[in-house]
């Protein structure tokens, strides 16, 4: 069974759309011709997301400096066949509520040795963090 990311988010909150990210990105410098690409910005904008310093992300948790005030820590992901976790520590997963297609939906990424954020799809049965904002 894969849960709705959309109906997870508690009542006056919601999980954002991939619209939204790309506006959290665009607000945060990101060149408006990189919105709507698939894989990796080599942007910076994770810099600005990250927690700083190693006491949850590895080292050397390139460029953070958490200017946006979004405090990312490094949950990994729990992978769907094996229920094992991985790279906690090293890289965020979230979800976004947009589905790609019937299986898949976007999401961002990124990671403890680089600066860059990653949009991609995944299908929804991989255990990634939500992002909530406040309606």
């Amino acid at each position: 069974m894969v849960v709705d990311i959309r109906d997870i988010s508690p009542e006056g909150w919601h999980v954002p759309s991939d619209t939204g990210w790309n506006e959290l990105q665009l607000y945060l410098g990101m060149d408006p011709i990189d919105e709507n690409l698939m894989g990796v910005s080599d942007n910076g904008i994770s810099a600005l997301l990250k927690e700083t310093g190693t006491n949850h992300w590895e080292s050397p948790n390139a460029g953070a400096t958490n200017e946006s005030g979004f405090t990312a820590l490094p949950g990994g992901y729990r992978r769907s066949l094996n229920k094992d976790f991985n790279y906690i520590g090293e890289w965020v997963f979230f979800w976004t509520s947009s589905e790609y297609d019937f299986e898949n939906a976007y999401f961002r990424s990124f990671s403890y040795d680089t600066r860059n954020i990653s949009r991609s799809c995944n299908l929804k049965n991989y255990g990634y963090s939500i992002r909530c904002i406040k309606d």
